[in-house]
């Protein structure tokens, strides 16, 4: 797995893969956002009418998902620093 990292951020150069890091990492971010949002909605929505109006499984899929993206560009930079 080091050495496929380490190739990929070769390949695209440390540059591209920092500023792509940053873009994951934004995504993270906004899906939390949009996260507890959702959530904030629920509790005034499950007040007014006793119905939940979002399915909360699909925003922590998808938190799931930036994480995961994090993750792989987290180790892309930590093997190319050491």
């Amino acid at each position: 797995m080091k050495d496929k990292l380490l190739q990929i951020v070769n390949h695209y150069e440390i540059k591209h893969q920092l500023k792509y890091f940053q873009s994951e990492i934004f995504e993270l971010n906004e899906a939390i956002i949009q996260y507890e949002m959702a959530k904030d909605d629920n509790k005034e929505r499950i007040i007014k009418d006793g119905r939940p109006r979002w399915n909360m499984d699909y925003y922590k899929e998808h938190i799931t998902e930036e994480i995961a993206d994090v993750m792989v560009m987290l180790g892309q930079i930590k093997y190319y620093y050491d």
